[in-house]
């Protein structure tokens, strides 16, 4: 399982924090998203610079986006992936982003991916859950995986996307 390998590699390098991919041991980065091409698992992803960004969501005379855009860019990929894979009463589960808890926009959110991803003859989603990324680590290997991404794309690690057999990434637009 591979809840069990991650923590068995945690154990090794004597890490007790949440996995975070700007944090952890260059050697113990490479260890886990080794550990990941053992599995049969997906990663969707959708790349945008947030720096070079103009579209409709960029905010003037500022680098910084509105929340909004990081999530419809959520939705968008959650959508691409239910429809890809045929879901049907599925549970999402999401980084419950502290943003959106200061902004008391969980409920608007929520409403928001339901109305995207749901019409009144297909119902990809059921639930939707916010978790804590520090319990769930499947979470955090997702972190490190686009940490893995980042870093190919803004030239720091190119190696460590190279680490992550093809079939386990799947960009989307």
């Amino acid at each position: 399982m591979i809840e069990e390998q991650i923590i068995r590699i945690k154990h090794k390098y004597k890490f007790k924090k949440e996995i975070k991919s700007t944090i952890i041991p260059l050697a113990m980065y490479k260890e886990l998203l080794t550990i990941l091409n053992k599995f049969n698992l997906k990663a969707y992803y959708r790349c945008i610079n947030k720096e070079t960004y103009k579209g409709v969501f960029a905010v003037d005379g500022n680098k910084k986006l509105h929340n909004i855009f990081d999530e419809y860019n959520l939705v968008k990929t959650v959508y691409y992936v239910a429809k890809e894979k045929k879901f049907t009463d599925a549970e999402v589960v999401i980084d419950r982003a502290e943003r959106r808890l200061l902004d008391g926009k969980i409920d608007n959110f929520d409403k928001y991916l339901f109305k995207r991803l749901n019409s009144k003859s297909i119902k990809r989603v059921k639930f939707i859950t916010h978790a804590n990324s520090e319990y769930v680590f499947l979470m955090q290997i997702s972190d490190l995986i686009c940490g893995a991404i980042r870093d190919c794309h803004s030239h720091k690690n190119h190696h460590l996307k190279e680490i992550l057999n093809k079939q386990i990434l799947r960009k989307i637009w």
